[in-house]
């Protein structure tokens, strides 16, 4: 079963039916016209951040979680973002050096062929 942000298809479809039916009748026609369509993981997916610029309340799964009571999810969503976060500025650090040491060479030898002038 294909799992994306710690929700299956069905978690996403009732997130999204959750939330759109909080709407007002003005704000779900809104919705529609943004392109609201709760089928299809693409659709579902979509669906959720046009839910997100019509309900500002609504921030993040997280916080989904945390309202429906679910801490542990809550807490394992938390852990998961700690990680990525991590690798993230692992791999950002590797490619800052990668290019920060590329570009001193370049500047190097720029300067170089300059002095010989």
């Amino acid at each position: 079963m294909k799992v994306i942000e710690n929700l299956n298809y069905r978690q996403w479809q009732k997130r999204n039916t959750d939330f759109f039916d909080k709407l007002t009748k003005i704000q779900q026609k809104e919705v529609k016209k943004e392109g609201y369509r709760n089928l299809g993981w693409d659709s579902v997916q979509k669906s959720w951040l046009i839910l997100q610029k019509f309900a500002p309340n609504i921030i993040n799964i997280f916080d989904y979680k945390l309202a429906k009571g679910d801490l542990i999810g809550a807490i394992d969503l938390a852990i998961i973002d700690t990680d990525n976060i991590k690798e993230t500025a692992k791999n950002t650090v590797e490619y800052l050096t990668k290019n920060t040491d590329r570009l001193n060479k370049l500047a190097e030898e720029t300067l170089a062929k300059y002095e010989l002038l």
